[in-house]
């Protein structure tokens, strides 16, 4: 306030917009690019875009910077100096209380410790500064500012056409300053006469350059790099880049591997559906070897461009982590269903397999099913291991699980080929606490003789286990 007057009353009047919007501008660029490290982070733009999310954090402050600018042309437009303090000092207090307290505590690290959120803050009282300045000697008087246009020039005329290249912006500070200003034009004369201030503008600056030139001289190097070479290079970037940040061949590429998988299976019948087992973890799981992936490339089990990293054998445990606890009347109609196969022709068994990786965000969990229908044998045969004192061992399924399976971004589980395993699985009795659970041994189809199966098989006899097929 120390700029005012005393004899006028009013402030002598100095343009500081266009500096000002310049380092807000490059702030807000910083924010969207380099926000994880402001915040201590080592995630990249790249892996933000490969995961399809975003900080919240960072869209939040983006938005703000967003909000500053726009309530700064519009103290510019009015030429409202209480209004401009106004955001000077709520810009301060926010980003101050970012910079020096928020983001070093999400981050564990100081200022002093963070050398990307240090150039950030010398960034900020940069434009502090710059705002400082036009509140000191306040906004000049006259109509409206148009405050590209006032100092035409070569390097001047080629920031505008950066400018104009950002994406609505230019339109959005179009309609921003119709709506401001007192003007009897509707807003698309107003768009009109604003495009043709801003061509007249670009036709002085290369009027300026062209003074400098003799006729017939010859292009320089340096302008054939900034106006050619350079934007063909863009252009090409704008073509391919997408093509190559989701495309496998991305090096910020994040490991989206299984973390967890489960299976259970149940039998389906006309009089309802009855659950066998379910098994929720894992006896190993880690990436194939070059020696499994060359031989799943063979096969073609995999795409040439898959990465071996993202290839698992997983192995679930052979045996049911829950117990197999059902009702002495439910047991008797399942039995009495599996025995009566010309009254009831149609039973099949259901198995269903669920991966959980850590992304995308919504769909961390990936479930699929593959449905079977039972042959009268392998009816008799459950029956038969279901009833009690039976004496039966296991019933054999064949092609139950699927052998190779792709977990993709979005939709269903795809089977990879037409590789099965086939299993067998047993009712066993616990000797000391007389309960039943399932165990399970899967083999793989001889088709492809052992190549990557879950083939995770127990002994015979299970420690603590018999053979009995009595249920609890």
């Amino acid at each position: 306030w120390g700029g005012y007057s005393k004899r006028k009353g009013i402030a002598p009047g100095k343009d500081y917009y266009r500096m000002g919007f310049f380092l807000d501008l490059v702030s807000s660029v910083v924010i969207v690019i380099g926000y994880s490290s402001l915040v201590g982070q080592r995630k990249t733009i790249g892996q933000s875009l490969n995961s399809n999310r975003f900080s919240g954090d960072m869209v939040n402050c983006f938005f703000v910077q967003l909000l500053f600018i726009i309530l700064d042309r519009i103290a510019y437009l009015f030429h409202s100096l209480v209004l401009k303090v106004a955001i000077h000092y709520a810009s301060v207090g926010y980003w101050l209380a970012q910079i020096l307290v928020v983001w070093p505590k999400e981050s564990s690290f100081l200022l002093q410790q963070n050398t990307p959120l240090r150039l950030f803050f010398l960034l900020k009282l940069g434009s502090f500064l710059v705002s400082a300045m036009q509140v000191h000697y306040g906004y000049p008087m006259g109509g409206r500012v148009r405050q590209f246009h006032q100092t035409p020039g070569v390097y001047h005329g080629m920031l505008f056409k950066a400018y104009r290249a950002i994406p609505f912006a230019f339109e959005m500070q179009s309609l921003l300053d119709w709506a401001c200003n007192t003007t009897s034009l509707d807003v698309w004369e107003s768009f009109t006469l604003d495009d043709i201030y801003a061509t007249m503008y670009i036709v002085q600056c290369d009027i300026i350059y062209r003074k400098g030139r003799r006729r017939g001289e010859p292009q320089p190097l340096y302008r054939k790099l900034f106006s050619g070479s350079f934007p063909f290079l863009g252009l090409i970037a704008v073509l391919f880049g997408p093509l190559y940040l989701f495309s496998s061949a991305n090096p910020a590429q994040i490991s989206n591997n299984v973390v967890q998988a489960s299976l259970s299976t149940k039998i389906n019948g006309p009089l309802g559906s009855y659950n066998l087992f379910s098994i929720p973890s894992v006896a190993s799981m880690r990436e194939v070897t070059e020696e499994e992936y060359a031989a799943m490339l063979t096969a073609e089990i995999v795409q040439s461009d898959d990465k071996q990293s993202s290839a698992q054998r997983i192995e679930v445990n052979p045996f049911s982590d829950d117990l197999f606890d059902i009702s002495p009347p439910a047991l008797y109609q399942l039995i009495t269903t599996l025995n009566d196969t010309e009254r009831y022709p149609l039973m099949t068994v259901e198995a269903f397999y669920s991966f959980t990786r850590p992304g995308p965000s919504t769909l961390k969990t990936i479930q699929g099913s593959r449905k079977l229908k039972l042959t009268r044998q392998q009816r008799l045969d459950l029956a038969e291991v279901l009833t009690p004192d039976s004496g039966t061992k296991q019933v054999y399924m064949k092609d139950l699980f699927p052998m190779f399976i792709r977990l993709p971004a979005t939709g269903e589980i795809g089977v990879m080929t037409g590789a099965s395993t086939d299993a067998t699985i047993r009712l066993l009795e616990d000797r000391k606490s007389h309960v039943s659970f399932w165990s399970v041994c899967a083999r793989p189809s001889p088709n492809i003789p052992g190549l990557l199966a879950a083939d995770s098989t127990p002994n015979d006899d299970v420690p603590g286990t018999s053979s009995s097929s009595s249920s609890s």
